[in-house]
Protein backbone atom coordinates (compact mmCIF):
# COMPACT_ATOMS: atom_id res chain seq x y z
CA UNK A 1 0.00 0.00 0.00
CA UNK A 2 1.28 3.44 -0.92
CA UNK A 3 1.80 5.69 2.10
CA UNK A 4 0.81 9.36 2.00
CA UNK A 5 2.62 11.40 4.64
CA UNK A 6 0.58 14.40 5.75
CA UNK A 7 2.39 15.10 9.02
CA UNK A 8 5.22 17.35 7.86
CA UNK A 9 4.59 19.76 10.74
CA UNK A 10 5.85 16.99 13.05
CA UNK A 11 8.89 16.09 10.96
CA UNK A 12 10.10 15.92 7.37
CA UNK A 13 12.05 13.29 5.42
CA UNK A 14 15.79 13.78 5.04
CA UNK A 15 16.77 15.33 1.69
CA UNK A 16 19.22 13.20 -0.32
CA UNK A 17 21.67 16.10 -0.65
CA UNK A 18 21.57 16.59 3.10
CA UNK A 19 22.35 12.94 3.73
CA UNK A 20 25.31 13.07 1.35
CA UNK A 21 26.86 15.94 3.29
CA UNK A 22 26.20 14.21 6.59
CA UNK A 23 27.76 10.96 5.38
CA UNK A 24 31.00 12.77 4.52
CA UNK A 25 31.34 14.18 8.04
CA UNK A 26 30.16 10.98 9.71
CA UNK A 27 32.68 8.73 7.96
CA UNK A 28 35.48 10.61 6.17
CA UNK A 29 35.82 13.85 8.18
CA UNK A 30 34.89 12.41 11.55
CA UNK A 31 37.43 14.30 13.67
CA UNK A 32 36.45 16.05 16.90
CA UNK A 33 36.18 19.77 16.03
CA UNK A 34 37.91 20.61 19.31
CA UNK A 35 41.09 18.76 18.34
CA UNK A 36 44.20 20.51 16.98
CA UNK A 37 45.15 17.92 14.36
CA UNK A 38 44.10 18.01 10.70
CA UNK A 39 41.01 15.87 11.23
CA UNK A 40 39.85 18.17 14.02
CA UNK A 41 40.50 21.29 11.97
CA UNK A 42 38.38 19.93 9.10
CA UNK A 43 35.57 19.25 11.57
CA UNK A 44 35.84 22.78 12.98
CA UNK A 45 35.78 24.26 9.50
CA UNK A 46 32.60 22.29 8.79
CA UNK A 47 30.89 23.65 11.91
CA UNK A 48 31.92 27.24 11.22
CA UNK A 49 30.88 27.04 7.56
CA UNK A 50 27.48 25.82 8.74
CA UNK A 51 27.28 28.64 11.28
CA UNK A 52 28.01 31.18 8.53
CA UNK A 53 25.27 29.63 6.36
CA UNK A 54 22.74 29.75 9.21
CA UNK A 55 23.68 33.37 9.91
CA UNK A 56 23.16 34.35 6.26
CA UNK A 57 19.81 32.58 6.23
CA UNK A 58 18.59 34.50 9.30
CA UNK A 59 20.31 37.79 8.51
CA UNK A 60 22.42 37.45 11.66
CA UNK A 61 26.09 37.41 12.62
CA UNK A 62 27.86 34.02 12.79
CA UNK A 63 28.69 34.57 16.47
CA UNK A 64 24.96 34.96 17.16
CA UNK A 65 24.21 31.36 16.11
CA UNK A 66 24.30 28.60 18.74
CA UNK A 67 23.78 25.01 17.56
CA UNK A 68 21.66 22.83 19.84
CA UNK A 69 20.28 19.30 19.97
CA UNK A 70 16.73 20.30 18.96
CA UNK A 71 14.20 23.11 18.77
CA UNK A 72 13.00 22.07 22.22
CA UNK A 73 16.48 22.49 23.65
CA UNK A 74 16.79 25.90 21.97
CA UNK A 75 13.51 27.03 23.57
CA UNK A 76 14.62 25.80 26.98
CA UNK A 77 18.04 27.40 26.59
CA UNK A 78 16.53 30.76 25.67
CA UNK A 79 13.98 30.97 28.48
CA UNK A 80 15.93 29.34 31.30
CA UNK A 81 19.14 31.08 30.21
CA UNK A 82 17.59 34.53 30.64
CA UNK A 83 16.44 33.85 34.19
CA UNK A 84 19.64 32.00 35.13
CA UNK A 85 21.60 35.10 34.09
CA UNK A 86 19.35 37.29 36.24
CA UNK A 87 19.73 34.90 39.17
CA UNK A 88 23.51 34.98 38.86
CA UNK A 89 23.28 38.79 38.87
CA UNK A 90 21.46 38.67 42.19
CA UNK A 91 17.92 39.23 40.89
CA UNK A 92 15.36 36.99 42.61
CA UNK A 93 13.03 35.01 40.38
CA UNK A 94 10.17 36.14 42.61
CA UNK A 95 10.82 39.71 41.51
CA UNK A 96 10.61 38.87 37.80
CA UNK A 97 7.73 38.65 35.34
CA UNK A 98 7.34 37.09 31.89
CA UNK A 99 4.73 37.07 29.14
CA UNK A 100 3.84 34.21 26.82
CA UNK A 101 0.71 32.87 25.09
CA UNK A 102 -1.67 30.03 25.90
CA UNK A 103 -0.94 28.24 22.61
CA UNK A 104 2.85 28.01 22.77
CA UNK A 105 4.62 24.73 22.08
CA UNK A 106 4.95 22.52 25.15
CA UNK A 107 8.71 23.16 25.24
CA UNK A 108 7.87 26.79 26.04
CA UNK A 109 4.78 26.40 28.21
CA UNK A 110 6.26 23.67 30.40
CA UNK A 111 9.37 25.75 31.05
CA UNK A 112 7.33 28.74 32.21
CA UNK A 113 5.17 26.50 34.37
CA UNK A 114 8.30 25.07 36.00
CA UNK A 115 9.63 28.58 36.63
CA UNK A 116 6.28 29.62 38.09
CA UNK A 117 6.66 26.90 40.71
CA UNK A 118 9.94 28.53 41.66
CA UNK A 119 8.38 31.97 42.05
CA UNK A 120 8.32 33.60 38.59
CA UNK A 121 5.19 35.57 37.75
CA UNK A 122 3.89 34.69 34.27
CA UNK A 123 1.09 36.21 32.21
CA UNK A 124 -0.44 33.87 29.63
CA UNK A 125 -2.14 36.00 26.99
CA UNK A 126 -5.08 34.53 25.11
CA UNK A 127 -5.80 34.35 21.39
CA UNK A 128 -8.79 35.13 19.20
CA UNK A 129 -10.85 32.46 17.43
CA UNK A 130 -8.20 32.28 14.70
CA UNK A 131 -5.37 31.76 17.15
CA UNK A 132 -3.87 35.25 16.79
CA UNK A 133 -2.23 36.80 19.83
CA UNK A 134 -3.38 40.32 20.66
CA UNK A 135 -0.63 42.97 20.66
CA UNK A 136 -2.94 45.09 22.81
CA UNK A 137 -3.15 42.36 25.43
CA UNK A 138 0.62 41.95 25.40
CA UNK A 139 1.02 45.71 25.85
CA UNK A 140 -1.36 45.66 28.81
CA UNK A 141 0.57 42.72 30.32
CA UNK A 142 3.97 44.42 30.33
CA UNK A 143 5.27 45.51 33.71
CA UNK A 144 8.29 47.30 35.07
CA UNK A 145 9.75 43.94 36.09
CA UNK A 146 8.92 42.07 32.85
CA UNK A 147 12.12 40.35 31.74
CA UNK A 148 10.99 38.21 28.83
CA UNK A 149 8.24 37.99 26.22
CA UNK A 150 8.11 34.66 24.36
CA UNK A 151 5.61 34.29 21.51
CA UNK A 152 5.88 31.70 18.73
CA UNK A 153 6.31 32.86 15.14
CA UNK A 154 3.65 30.42 13.92
CA UNK A 155 1.61 27.77 15.67
CA UNK A 156 2.56 24.18 14.97
CA UNK A 157 -1.00 22.82 15.23
CA UNK A 158 -3.22 25.34 13.46
CA UNK A 159 -0.61 27.14 11.35
CA UNK A 160 -1.55 30.68 12.45
CA UNK A 161 1.28 33.17 11.94
CA UNK A 162 1.69 35.55 14.85
CA UNK A 163 2.42 39.30 14.47
CA UNK A 164 5.96 39.08 15.87
CA UNK A 165 7.13 42.34 14.27
CA UNK A 166 4.22 44.21 15.89
CA UNK A 167 4.91 42.52 19.21
CA UNK A 168 8.58 43.51 19.20
CA UNK A 169 7.58 47.07 18.24
CA UNK A 170 5.17 47.10 21.19
CA UNK A 171 7.97 46.02 23.51
CA UNK A 172 10.35 48.66 22.10
CA UNK A 173 7.75 51.37 22.69
CA UNK A 174 7.31 50.11 26.23
CA UNK A 175 11.04 50.51 26.81
CA UNK A 176 10.82 53.99 25.38
CA UNK A 177 14.05 55.95 25.16
CA UNK A 178 15.54 54.20 28.15
CA UNK A 179 18.57 51.98 27.79
CA UNK A 180 16.88 49.08 29.53
CA UNK A 181 17.72 45.69 28.06
CA UNK A 182 14.53 44.12 29.34
CA UNK A 183 12.02 42.92 28.34
CA UNK A 184 13.80 40.62 25.90
CA UNK A 185 11.78 39.01 23.10
CA UNK A 186 12.10 35.36 22.10
CA UNK A 187 10.24 33.55 19.33
CA UNK A 188 9.91 29.86 18.55
CA UNK A 189 10.31 29.79 14.76
CA UNK A 190 10.56 26.02 14.28
CA UNK A 191 7.60 26.00 11.87
CA UNK A 192 8.49 29.04 9.79
CA UNK A 193 11.97 28.60 8.32
CA UNK A 194 10.47 27.00 5.22
CA UNK A 195 8.03 29.81 4.46
CA UNK A 196 9.24 33.09 5.99
CA UNK A 197 12.02 35.20 4.48
CA UNK A 198 11.94 37.71 7.35
CA UNK A 199 15.34 38.21 8.95
CA UNK A 200 15.85 38.36 12.70
CA UNK A 201 16.53 42.08 12.32
CA UNK A 202 13.20 42.60 10.54
CA UNK A 203 11.37 40.59 13.20
CA UNK A 204 13.13 42.59 15.90
CA UNK A 205 13.67 39.62 18.22
CA UNK A 206 16.51 39.06 20.66
CA UNK A 207 16.35 35.27 20.41
CA UNK A 208 14.92 32.80 17.89
CA UNK A 209 14.68 29.00 18.05
CA UNK A 210 14.72 26.68 15.03
CA UNK A 211 14.87 22.98 14.20
CA UNK A 212 16.52 21.08 11.34
CA UNK A 213 13.93 18.31 11.16
CA UNK A 214 11.21 20.73 10.04
CA UNK A 215 13.10 21.64 6.84
CA UNK A 216 14.19 18.21 5.57
CA UNK A 217 17.29 18.17 7.75
CA UNK A 218 18.32 15.66 10.43
CA UNK A 219 16.57 15.05 13.71
CA UNK A 220 18.57 15.90 16.81
CA UNK A 221 19.83 19.29 15.56
CA UNK A 222 18.49 22.76 16.27
CA UNK A 223 19.79 26.28 16.71
CA UNK A 224 19.25 29.34 18.81
CA UNK A 225 19.88 32.84 17.52
CA UNK A 226 21.02 35.07 20.38
CA UNK A 227 21.43 38.73 19.47
CA UNK A 228 24.83 40.10 20.33
CA UNK A 229 24.78 41.61 23.81
CA UNK A 230 21.73 39.62 24.98
CA UNK A 231 22.31 38.54 28.62
CA UNK A 232 21.92 34.76 28.80
CA UNK A 233 23.67 32.20 30.99
CA UNK A 234 24.52 28.57 30.17
CA UNK A 235 22.44 25.76 31.62
CA UNK A 236 25.28 23.24 31.43
CA UNK A 237 29.03 23.42 31.90
CA UNK A 238 31.86 21.60 30.24
CA UNK A 239 34.22 22.25 27.35
CA UNK A 240 33.00 25.71 26.46
CA UNK A 241 31.68 24.89 22.99
CA UNK A 242 29.09 27.14 21.33
CA UNK A 243 30.19 30.30 23.14
CA UNK A 244 30.03 28.33 26.37
CA UNK A 245 26.25 28.15 26.15
CA UNK A 246 26.01 24.59 24.84
CA UNK A 247 29.03 22.57 25.98
CA UNK A 248 29.73 19.16 24.51
CA UNK A 249 31.31 17.86 21.33
CA UNK A 250 29.44 19.30 18.37
CA UNK A 251 27.37 17.01 16.15
CA UNK A 252 29.36 17.97 13.05
CA UNK A 253 27.47 15.73 10.62
CA UNK A 254 24.10 16.96 11.90
CA UNK A 255 25.16 20.61 11.88
CA UNK A 256 26.53 20.33 8.34
CA UNK A 257 23.27 18.65 7.31
CA UNK A 258 21.27 21.48 8.88
CA UNK A 259 23.27 24.02 6.88
CA UNK A 260 22.65 22.20 3.61
CA UNK A 261 18.94 21.93 4.44
CA UNK A 262 18.87 25.69 5.00
CA UNK A 263 20.56 26.29 1.64
CA UNK A 264 18.05 24.07 -0.19
CA UNK A 265 15.13 25.66 1.65
CA UNK A 266 16.28 29.14 0.68
CA UNK A 267 16.37 28.18 -3.00
CA UNK A 268 12.99 26.45 -3.00
CA UNK A 269 11.10 28.58 -0.49
CA UNK A 270 9.24 31.09 -2.66
CA UNK A 271 8.13 28.66 -5.36
CA UNK A 272 7.29 25.88 -2.91
CA UNK A 273 5.24 28.12 -0.64
CA UNK A 274 3.15 29.29 -3.59
CA UNK A 275 2.60 25.68 -4.66
CA UNK A 276 1.59 24.60 -1.16
CA UNK A 277 -0.72 27.59 -0.73
CA UNK A 278 -2.59 26.59 -3.91
CA UNK A 279 -2.73 22.98 -2.76
CA UNK A 280 -4.03 24.05 0.64
CA UNK A 281 -6.74 26.20 -0.98
CA UNK A 282 -7.79 23.24 -3.16
CA UNK A 283 -7.91 20.96 -0.09
CA UNK A 284 -10.08 23.45 1.81
CA UNK A 285 -12.58 23.75 -1.05
CA UNK A 286 -12.91 19.97 -1.29
CA UNK A 287 -13.33 19.65 2.48
CA UNK A 288 -16.00 22.35 2.78
CA UNK A 289 -17.87 21.02 -0.25
CA UNK A 290 -18.03 17.41 0.92
CA UNK A 291 -18.17 18.09 4.67
CA UNK A 292 -20.07 21.39 5.06
CA UNK A 293 -20.22 21.00 8.86
CA UNK A 294 -16.46 20.77 9.29
CA UNK A 295 -14.66 23.65 11.01
CA UNK A 296 -11.30 24.97 9.80
CA UNK A 297 -9.09 25.91 12.75
CA UNK A 298 -6.66 28.78 12.41
CA UNK A 299 -6.62 32.27 10.96
CA UNK A 300 -7.98 32.57 7.43
CA UNK A 301 -5.30 35.03 6.24
CA UNK A 302 -2.23 34.84 8.47
CA UNK A 303 -1.61 31.18 7.81
CA UNK A 304 1.23 28.80 7.00
CA UNK A 305 0.74 27.34 3.50
CA UNK A 306 1.20 23.70 4.46
CA UNK A 307 -1.05 23.20 7.51
CA UNK A 308 -4.77 22.38 7.46
CA UNK A 309 -6.31 21.80 10.89
CA UNK A 310 -9.95 20.77 10.69
CA UNK A 311 -12.57 19.62 13.18
CA UNK A 312 -15.26 17.14 12.19
CA UNK A 313 -17.94 17.70 14.88
CA UNK A 314 -19.07 14.51 16.60
CA UNK A 315 -16.06 12.49 15.42
CA UNK A 316 -13.39 11.05 17.71
CA UNK A 317 -10.07 12.39 16.47
CA UNK A 318 -8.01 9.34 17.45
CA UNK A 319 -10.41 6.99 15.68
CA UNK A 320 -10.19 9.13 12.55
CA UNK A 321 -6.37 9.26 12.68
CA UNK A 322 -6.18 5.47 13.04
CA UNK A 323 -8.69 4.87 10.23
CA UNK A 324 -6.74 7.16 7.92
CA UNK A 325 -3.53 5.39 8.92
CA UNK A 326 -5.14 2.06 7.97
CA UNK A 327 -5.75 3.54 4.51
CA UNK A 328 -2.10 4.58 4.22
CA UNK A 329 -2.45 8.24 5.26
CA UNK A 330 -0.42 9.70 8.13
CA UNK A 331 -1.99 12.69 9.92
CA UNK A 332 -1.96 14.00 13.49
CA UNK A 333 -4.51 14.47 16.25
CA UNK A 334 -2.32 17.04 18.00
CA UNK A 335 1.32 18.01 18.38
CA UNK A 336 3.71 15.05 18.45
CA UNK A 337 5.43 16.77 21.38
CA UNK A 338 2.24 17.06 23.43
CA UNK A 339 1.75 15.27 26.71
CA UNK A 340 0.65 11.69 26.07
CA UNK A 341 -2.08 11.90 28.70
CA UNK A 342 -3.68 15.01 27.19
CA UNK A 343 -7.20 14.17 26.02
CA UNK A 344 -7.38 17.04 23.55
CA UNK A 345 -5.22 19.85 22.21
CA UNK A 346 -4.96 22.85 24.55
CA UNK A 347 -4.31 24.91 21.43
CA UNK A 348 -7.70 24.11 19.87
CA UNK A 349 -9.38 24.59 23.26
CA UNK A 350 -7.92 28.10 23.43
CA UNK A 351 -9.77 29.08 20.23
CA UNK A 352 -13.08 29.03 22.10
CA UNK A 353 -16.48 27.57 21.36
CA UNK A 354 -17.26 26.10 17.97
CA UNK A 355 -13.86 24.51 17.31
CA UNK A 356 -14.46 21.00 18.70
CA UNK A 357 -11.01 20.05 20.09
CA UNK A 358 -11.98 16.37 20.47
CA UNK A 359 -12.62 16.19 16.72
CA UNK A 360 -9.65 18.17 15.40
CA UNK A 361 -7.16 16.62 12.98
CA UNK A 362 -4.06 18.23 11.46
CA UNK A 363 -3.06 17.58 7.85
CA UNK A 364 0.37 19.05 7.04
CA UNK A 365 1.76 18.88 3.51
CA UNK A 366 5.31 18.90 2.21
CA UNK A 367 7.54 18.90 -0.87
CA UNK A 368 6.37 15.45 -1.88
CA UNK A 369 2.66 16.18 -1.53
CA UNK A 370 0.70 16.48 -4.78
CA UNK A 371 -2.90 17.07 -5.85
CA UNK A 372 -3.36 13.32 -6.29
CA UNK A 373 -2.52 12.83 -2.60
CA UNK A 374 -5.19 15.32 -1.59
CA UNK A 375 -7.73 13.65 -3.87
CA UNK A 376 -6.93 10.25 -2.37
CA UNK A 377 -7.25 11.68 1.15
CA UNK A 378 -10.65 13.16 0.33
CA UNK A 379 -11.83 9.81 -1.06
CA UNK A 380 -10.56 8.08 2.07
CA UNK A 381 -12.42 10.53 4.29
CA UNK A 382 -15.64 9.95 2.34
CA UNK A 383 -15.29 6.19 2.77
CA UNK A 384 -14.52 6.53 6.48
CA UNK A 385 -17.43 8.86 7.18
CA UNK A 386 -19.80 6.52 5.40
CA UNK A 387 -19.11 3.90 8.08
CA UNK A 388 -17.73 5.75 11.11
CA UNK A 389 -19.75 5.72 14.32
CA UNK A 390 -20.60 9.20 15.50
Amino acid sequence: MKRIFLDHAATTPLEKEVKKVMDVYATKHFGNPGSLHKEGVIGREGVEAARAQAARFLGALPEEIIFTGSGTEANNMAILGVFEELSQSGVSLRKCHAVTSVIEHSSVLRVFQALERKGLSVTYVGVNSGGVVSCKEIKESLRENTKLVSIMHANNEIGTIEPIHEITKTVRHFKGKSEHIYPLVHTDACQTLSCSSQTVRALGVDMLSASAQKIYGPKGVGMLYVKKGTPIAPLFYGGGQERGLRPGTENVAGIAGFARALSITEKLREKECLRLAKLRAYFLVRLKTLFPNCVINGDAKEQLPHIVNVSFPGTDQEELVLRLDAKGIAVAARSACGEKDEDVSYCIQALGKGHYPKSAVRFSMGRGTGKQDIDYTIRALKEIFSTITK
